[in-house]
């Protein structure tokens, strides 16, 4: 969950990694939504995700899915 609650850049940040494909936010209040909306999403990404991962077992997570825990995903070394 470390990774869904930091900060991370809206459109219209230089460190915006989609370019043009999502308009800048019209003023601050609209950049706050867009920042409530990305982080509920990214908190519920890593539950979903963590049900998955430790379906068979409690204790352990699934050998499968830990393979790609050692790879990058848009430039993050997820570990």
């Amino acid at each position: 969950f470390d990774l869904s609650k930091e900060k991370f850049p809206v459109p219209g940040d230089r460190d915006w990694p989609f370019g043009g494909h999502i308009p800048k936010p019209k003023g601050r209040s609209e950049e706050e939504d867009f920042r409530a909306y990305v982080k509920q999403l990214r908190e519920e990404t890593c539950a979903r995700m963590l049900e998955v991962v430790y379906r068979h077992s409690s204790e352990a997570p699934d050998k499968f899915w830990m393979g790609f825990s050692k790879r990058k995903f848009m430039g993050i070394l997820t570990r």
